[in-house]
């Protein structure tokens, strides 16, 4: 009988620190999203067609170029997310625009898009995490973070190609991309499947 509760005491630890995971790598992964969106908001130019509004922000997501102001503080802090690491989201991220169409304020740009393989990323990443939950070890966030950075310099990912429509609308005279979540699903394949195999 005491060898039971012991057991069922020790199921509960682990089910509390597995859920305390999936928590932590929700934040930290969605700390990503909200820095990568961040880049998308910054890109808009009156001058610029809906085209080249879509092919400026591919290049700043293949350059590592974040708006300091606009991460979030996790991803702000020097040692945890610099800008190496913001450059290896992109790394293999290759782009072809195959058609541009507008019509009044609404335009759509279709493009071939490769990239790393974020679900085979995060589950990785989870595997890793799992672990130190189940020993019964606090995670920490700077700890996922560190996770997802070895991944993302993991040569072993493969890549995935897909082709996305863009749509943009003209807002006083600047062409935006008008769904930034769904963009960065886009650019990261994978990424919020993953997520939600998290949510479970």
């Amino acid at each position: 009988m005491e060898e039971k509760k012991k057991t069922e005491g020790t199921t509960k630890t682990t089910t509390g620190n597995t859920q305390k995971m999936n928590n932590i790598i929700i934040i930290a992964i969605l700390a990503v999203v909200i820095a990568i969106i961040a880049i998308v908001l910054v890109v808009e130019n009156n001058k610029e067609t809906p085209k080249k509004v879509v092919e400026e922000t591919l290049r700043n997501f293949k350059k590592g170029v974040f708006e300091q102001e606009n991460l979030p503080d996790l991803i702000a802090e020097e040692n945890q997310f610099n800008e190496e690491a913001r450059k290896l989201l992109f790394e293999k991220l290759e782009w072809k625009v195959l058609n541009e169409k507008q019509e009044g304020n609404t335009a759509t740009v279709e493009i071939e898009i490769t990239n790393k393989d974020y679900k085979t990323i995060v589950k990785n990443m989870m595997q890793k995490a799992l672990k130190v939950a189940m020993s019964g070890k606090t995670l920490e966030q700077e700890e996922v973070i560190n996770y997802l950075i070895e991944e993302l310099k993991n040569e072993e990912i493969q890549t995935t190609t897909s082709n996305q429509t863009i749509t943009l609308e003209n807002q006083e005279g600047k062409w935006k991309i008008t769904d930034e979540e769904s963009f960065v699903n886009e650019v990261l394949p994978g990424f919020y499947e993953a997520i939600n195999n998290v949510n479970g």
